[in-house]
């Protein structure tokens, strides 16, 4: 996952929640008669609080994996160095 992508939609997240929020306090002022209109942004705003949460969760999931996936491929590397190091010392024995 791409870090400055990762960004980007956390951004984008928030800016449309921002707008929304804009939005719904300006019709409540101007249109407070239209409840189907304040409802489904409400809902809306609901939502993204969600996707906001979820997102963030992930990310940090992410994150985590990424760090383990780095120990053990570091691991993987370091075994593999004493692989070809026992199979010199055993070439080295066997030619004795």
């Amino acid at each position: 996952m791409d870090l400055n992508k990762t960004l980007r939609t956390s951004v984008l997240i928030s800016y449309t929640y921002t707008k929304i929020a804009t939005s719904l306090d300006e019709i409540k002022r101007k249109h407070p008669l239209r409840t189907d209109l304040i409802d489904s942004m409400e809902e809306s705003l609901m939502e993204l609080q969600e996707i906001k949460k979820t997102f963030v969760e992930l990310e940090n999931e992410y994150r985590l994996e990424s760090k383990q996936n780095f120990r053990w491929q570091l691991i993987n590397l370091e075994q593999q160095a004493k692989i070809k190091e026992l199979e010199i010392e055993l070439k080295t024995l066997n030619y004795e």
